[in-house]
């Protein structure tokens, strides 16, 4: 059945179960001593689907991927639907790669754009944790190669551009630099930043047919960045040439992905 947007108060249950879940699972949640200190966080990263019909010695329990997966892209816009999906995408191997073979994958994706294009109406937790699966996602060649494949009509809530039609890989682009250019206008939070970039640079090789204005939102991005950089250039020389003794710079922070055999990678 379809669950409504009021999800939270016509299904209490689930959605206190959901909570307690996250809570069990965060619980002395220091994987680098031992995870089985926290059964319930091995189990959850170990479950198997259950119509899975070849046999798994490993798995602590079985559960429908399938519904799970379903019930996971309607109630996306929660903030807890959020995070169990990132827990099970980052450290379940079996949900993770049973994710990427779903013909459907605008049914996830979809959601999780609508969150970051009304960003100013969502937390900063929830457009983090948000970005992050996106990210996630990104790191598969095989998703980024599917995406360009699956074909969307009339985005209703896109309104920057009335486009008939335009790939799941167009819609995808044309969100993250939106992002971009909020984060650059109203947060300037350089994680939210970095994170951005590197999931359009995970899924540039794959780039296949964009739609012109796709192509025009990344020059004009491109653009933009590069003035920005010309302009601190510009500041640097001036230090050096003993012109002005102050420079507006904050030092990069270290960010949590790394780049490794091509991808930004999470830890």
């Amino acid at each position: 059945a379809d669950l409504p947007k009021s999800f939270k108060d016509h299904y209490p249950l689930a959605n206190q179960s959901l909570l307690l879940i996250l809570i069990l699972t965060n619980h002395n949640a220091d994987d680098s001593v031992d995870i089985s200190n926290n059964p319930y966080r091995y189990s959850l990263f170990n479950c198997s689907n259950s119509t899975d019909l070849v046999k798994d010695e490993v798995g602590s329990f079985k559960i429908d991927f399938g519904g799970l997966y379903q019930t996971l892209c309607k109630i996306t816009h929660l903030d807890q639907t959020t995070l169990l999906l990132y827990l099970l995408l980052h450290r379940n191997e079996k949900f993770y790669k049973f994710v990427m073979a779903q013909p459907n994958l605008q049914d996830l994706v979809i959601p999780i754009l609508q969150i970051l294009y009304n960003a100013p109406d969502s937390s900063s937790h929830h457009i983090y944790m948000s970005l992050i699966v996106l990210l996630i996602l990104s790191e598969d060649d095989g998703f980024n190669k599917s995406v360009h494949q699956i074909m969307l009509k009339n985005i209703q809530w896109y309104t920057e551009r009335s486009i008939s039609e335009i790939s799941l890989g167009g819609l995808l682009i044309l969100v993250i630099i939106r992002t971009v250019q909020y984060n650059m206008l109203k947060v300037r939070d350089k994680y939210l930043h970095t994170n951005c970039l590197a999931c359009l640079a995970n899924m540039s090789s794959q780039f296949r047919y964009l739609h012109q204005y796709v192509s025009q939102r990344l020059v004009s991005l491109f653009e933009t960045l590069a003035k920005k950089h010309g302009r601190l250039q510009a500041q640097l020389e001036t230090v050096k040439q003993g012109e002005a003794s102050v420079v507006d710079v904050t030092e990069d922070v270290v960010s949590f992905w790394t780049f490794s055999s091509g991808n930004f990678n999470r830890f």
